[in-house]
């Protein structure tokens, strides 16, 4: 987008960017570009407006590896948010209504885990690559047996951030 030299002119292209794409929420300092200030999510914008506002865009790619690595994360938080639900019904059918309930929370909060994973991809302009989700198991021999397997699976899912987190310092991604 061009500097615009006036304040109607800076407020009128916030205006046509806001209302074409709901992802520019604000600007802030550019500290590549001295003086000036860069678009980014989910900040405000300093009033009053500068004379000298510049609108950039600034896209920070992934490697390869990282963003493979985060779709499969995105898959694997999926995936749990699927097993949660099944472990929901099993015991709604073994009438738990209170476990079921815990187990369908369970599956809300691995579901915005992939959300959350999704935006951050979707705000470094990467695709995300929805892959087949894999099966679950539908029975369990007891309570027990569902709550042995959840602290399982979670310690499982805990080890692949903590491998996300890694593989991101050693790609020097710290966005």
């Amino acid at each position: 987008m061009a500097i615009a030299k006036t304040d109607s002119a800076i407020e009128k292209n916030i205006k046509k960017l806001k209302s074409t794409s709901p992802v520019w929420h604000g600007a802030c300092k550019s500290l590549s570009v001295p003086g000036s200030y860069q678009v980014v999510r989910n900040q405000p914008l300093p009033l009053p407006l500068p004379n000298n506002l510049k609108l950039i865009k600034t896209i920070t790619t992934m490697t390869t590896k990282l963003y493979s690595a985060m779709n499969a994360q995105i898959n694997a938080e999926l995936w749990s948010a699927y097993l949660y639900l099944s472990m929901s019904l099993h015991a709604d059918k073994m009438n738990r209504p209170g476990i079921a309930h815990w187990f369908y929370l369970q599956n809300l909060e691995e579901q915005d885990h992939a959300r959350r994973l999704q935006k951050f991809m979707l705000n470094r302009d990467a695709n995300i690559t929805l892959q087949p989700i894999g099966a679950v198991p539908t029975a369990w021999n007891s309570l027990k047996d569902m709550f042995e397997q959840t602290q399982q699976h979670e310690m499982d899912v805990t080890r692949m951030i903590h491998h996300l987190v890694s593989l991101a310092r050693e790609e020097k991604d710290y966005a």
